[in-house]
């Protein structure tokens, strides 16, 4: 059985974490929030790539591995913007 934490939700995501995949991340984005798979792979890639430089790293960070799912909206996000929703979410 997994080992899970209490969730944490913002605006545009919801952090499921699991204690059992420390250090990996999954992140999910299901056709209700993006249409066309190339949109819901732009904004996969994005979260990852925040992850990878920004959560990683941090030693301090909450977020030690788990699953982020994206709610409705986070599409229309910039870069910038997604970066302080993902940050926002492991403080």
């Amino acid at each position: 059985m997994a080992q899970t934490g209490d969730t944490r939700h913002s605006k545009y995501f919801i952090y499921k974490p699991d204690f059992n995949l420390a250090g990996k991340f999954f992140v999910v984005v299901s056709k209700k929030v993006l249409k066309k798979s190339h949109e819901r792979n732009k904004l996969r890639r994005r979260v990852k790539e925040i992850i990878r430089t920004q959560i990683i790293p941090d030693t301090e960070s909450r977020c030690k591995g788990g699953v982020i799912f994206a709610k409705r909206g986070a599409g229309n996000l910039d870069f910038p913007s997604l970066k302080e929703e993902i940050d926002n979410l492991c403080r």
